[in-house]
């Protein structure tokens, strides 16, 4: 669902996909009828007690003197979906990314499945890799079969990155 949203900007480290993952923080930016605000955010997953489990962005306030900013330390902060944020015209920009972890199943055969688990510790699904030609290796959903989105990668690992997770090592 997230790959359906692009941020505007990007100032981290260039780590996965341009499109939102579950823990990222930056700056949001959206014009009022009066001025533009910007404030930070996070994105979580609506959990809990029937919630719906998907992602939104939960953005921070000022605190009481105007100098800095909070996420989750008061009452303020506020919660948005991605879907509302594009409708009212705003601007994300991407400051950090945490990365997915990818961890071998232990199945026999050429093609092990690689197990994703999200930033948050979330189960994100079971992909492979196939390499179509010398240098090139692509990330595929095992069940669909379908190629998920990013670049190609000379290895595994960097088709892994591409998509946002990091091997981990055995």
């Amino acid at each position: 669902m997230l790959d359906r949203f692009h941020y505007g900007d990007r100032q981290d480290d260039g780590y996965g996909p341009d499109s939102p993952r579950v823990s990222d923080k930056g700056w949001i930016v959206w014009q009022t009828a009066f001025n533009e605000l910007d404030r930070p955010f996070e994105i979580v997953r609506d959990e809990g007690r029937g919630r719906t489990g998907l992602p939104l962005l939960l953005i921070g306030m000022e605190d009481d003197y105007g100098d800095d900013w909070h996420i989750r330390e008061n009452d303020d902060s506020q919660y948005m979906s991605l879907l509302e944020a594009g409708l009212d015209g705003a601007s994300l920009t991407l400051m950090e990314r945490k990365h997915g972890i990818a961890r071998w199943r232990s199945e026999r055969g050429e093609s092990k499945p690689i197990e994703l688990t999200a930033p948050d510790g979330k189960p994100a699904g079971t992909v492979y890799a196939y390499q179509s030609e010398p240098g090139e290796w692509r990330i595929y959903d095992k069940y669909g079969g379908r190629p998920l989105e990013g670049e190609p990668g000379e290895t595994i690992t960097d088709a892994l990155r591409h998509i946002g997770y990091q091997l981990e090592e055995s």
